[in-house]
């Protein structure tokens, strides 16, 4: 309501009887908070035709016509695809996870699979020298 202009607000838990009178004071004597809900009034009140009667039309024409053009796509699909864990495991599964290390109980992601991969010369892949790795 305040954020619209339509009136005033007061915490419900926290508020004295002078500045309920306050408040509705200043909603009697300003007159923007009663023209901008008299406008939202108009336009409520404005519609081309009452809910029920929308609700009918479209009843109707779902009656005469089907519906199945009104269907979204989604509801076709598979769980997997609705929980997007067919997109979703291809990145989780090249995002570094498959370089394996095993400490104590706990398998670590980090050094290469195979030792060409870092060679003697150079860092390779790894970023540090192998000797150093080993």
């Amino acid at each position: 309501m305040t954020e619209k202009g339509y009136g005033l607000s007061l915490d419900i838990e926290n508020f004295t009887p002078e500045e309920l009178i306050e408040k509705i004071n200043e909603l009697i004597e300003n007159k923007t908070y009663s023209e901008k809900i008299k406008r939202a009034s108009e336009i409520f009140h404005s519609r081309p035709e009452y809910p029920a009667k929308k609700s009918a039309r479209h009843i109707d024409h779902i009656l005469k016509y089907g519906g199945e053009y009104l269907k979204s796509p989604c509801q076709g699909s598979r769980l997997y695809e609705f929980l997007m864990i067919d997109v979703l495991a291809p990145i989780f599964a090249f995002s570094g996870v498959g370089k394996c290390e095993v400490e104590g109980d706990i398998l670590f992601m980090s050094k290469p699979t195979r030792i060409q991969d870092c060679n003697k010369e150079s860092p390779g892949i790894c970023g540090r020298n192998w000797e150093t790795a080993v």
